[in-house]
């Protein structure tokens, strides 16, 4: 159930990182069509006083975000994967068969492989 929970979390922060990358995009957009960019130039693109480095603090806030997100999703991965492992849950997806489980051709009898059974494949 813990497992779960955080491979949601994980899902909504991808999510939020996603959105995080976008950020520049849609404020290029609104500037572009007459808009505000979302309250950074209060005038429009026409009458915008903000300093030449607005832009790259803007650029260094957003990238210290997503790389932090990045981060925290995958320490969440990592939690998740070590609890299902402590937990004893298969950590191989439904229908899959597990390197250590996968039965040798002819039996492990050895000899040559393309002699298998059509079984043996299966």
């Amino acid at each position: 159930m813990a497992v779960n929970l955080i491979r949601i979390l994980a899902l909504l922060l991808a999510v939020l990182a996603l959105a995080i990358a976008l950020v520049p995009m849609l404020v290029l957009i609104d500037l572009v069509t007459g808009g505000t960019g979302y309250g950074l130039c209060s005038g429009g693109i026409e009458r915008c006083d903000l300093p030449f480095t607005t832009g790259p603090e803007l650029l260094i806030l957003l990238t210290i975000g997503l790389f932090g997100i990045v981060m925290v999703i995958r320490w969440l991965m990592r939690l998740a994967r070590r609890l299902q492992k402590q937990s004893g849950q298969s950590l191989v997806p439904a229908g899959r068969v597990p390197s250590s489980e996968q039965s040798v051709p002819n039996g492990g009898a050895g000899g040559n492989p393309s002699e298998t059974n059509l079984e043996d494949r299966v």
